[in-house]
């Protein structure tokens, strides 16, 4: 199997290319497509803070915790990027928050963007953010895949599809050694 790797621009100039397409030559000489994700964008809403994603985005989802709702004004939908995969200018025009004993939230401090959710407690996932699906550019190679604090959810809506993975408050809060948040 030979590979030939085409950059698709979309409505960006080629140098700001979001995606890579990968063309496989199986042995019968047939062409499967496939598509990876390379660095995404995004930004706050007034520009001051932007970022581009350096790392692998593989988690897409959504939590329904009360602070998530109330500081995204609903449900809060994030990608997962781990420590060190985020390059960001105009970090100077962050601020953050410390909403639990595991996180912080961070924001922009001139138009009040919600920019990303932070793992703060010791752990595998200390480090970790999850960026506002809202902030980037580009969400279209990405896949939903994980709802959190499903329980939580309030009843005046639901997610069409399957195939995520459903996680209650108590699942969570195991995650993080049983710590409840405030």
């Amino acid at each position: 199997m030979r590979t030939i790797a085409v950059w698709r621009a979309g409505r960006k100039p080629m140098t700001e290319a979001v995606t890579i397409a990968r063309y496989c030559i199986g042995s019968d000489n047939r062409a499967v497509f496939r598509e990876f994700a390379m660095p995404h964008s995004g930004s706050c809403m007034c520009g001051a803070v932007s970022f581009n994603v350096t790392a692998p985005l593989s988690e897409t989802g959504a939590c329904h915790c009360g602070m998530c709702r109330k500081w995204s004004g609903g449900v809060f939908m994030s990608v997962a990027v781990p420590e060190g995969g985020l390059d960001i200018k105009g970090a100077e025009n962050l601020t953050a928050y410390a909403s639990s004993p595991w996180a912080e939230r961070v924001f922009c401090k001139l138009c009040g963007s919600s920019v990303f959710y932070r793992v703060t407690a010791d752990g595998p996932m200390k480090g970790e953010m999850h960026v506002g699906l809202g902030t980037l550019d580009d969400v279209s190679d990405l896949t939903f895949n994980s709802e959190i604090y499903i329980d939580r959810k309030p009843e005046a809506y639901a997610f069409a599809g399957e195939g995520r993975t459903l996680m209650t408050e108590a699942q969570v809060v195991d995650l993080f050694g049983g710590v409840v948040p405030d």
